[in-house]
């Protein structure tokens, strides 16, 4: 839906997305997946005082949100021992290649 362009095809995904994907009704079935996953974050950074002085916690959440995320849509947890999505640095990578054969022209037709 992100690279999408604005037309029939877009207003059905935003439609689909908003009514199916992010209704209350879906969330709420989630809502033991959130529960779960910020009980373990609380119990990582517990863990973590005692032998650190600081806990990066920008990270830390960034890193639930994406076992949130990873675990409603594929049902499973990708999350190592450290509590990171190692599903994560495979997006990046797709993301990345994407990005690189993405060419201002394919953006803004009116540059080619």
């Amino acid at each position: 839906m992100g690279f999408a362009p604005y037309g029939e095809y877009w207003k059905q995904a935003r439609r689909i997305t908003s009514q199916e994907l992010l209704s209350l009704r879906r969330v709420q079935q989630f809502q033991f997946v959130s529960e779960e996953e910020v009980a373990i974050l609380v119990e990582r950074i517990r863990r973590s005082c005692p032998s650190e002085n600081s806990v990066n916690l920008s990270e830390r959440a960034l890193a639930t949100a994406n076992n949130i995320v990873s675990q409603c849509v594929t049902g499973q947890s990708f999350a190592d021992e450290d509590g990171k999505n190692k599903a994560v640095e495979l997006v990046r990578k797709m993301m990345a290649q994407i990005m690189a054969k993405l060419a201002v022209e394919d953006i803004v037709p009116c540059l080619s």
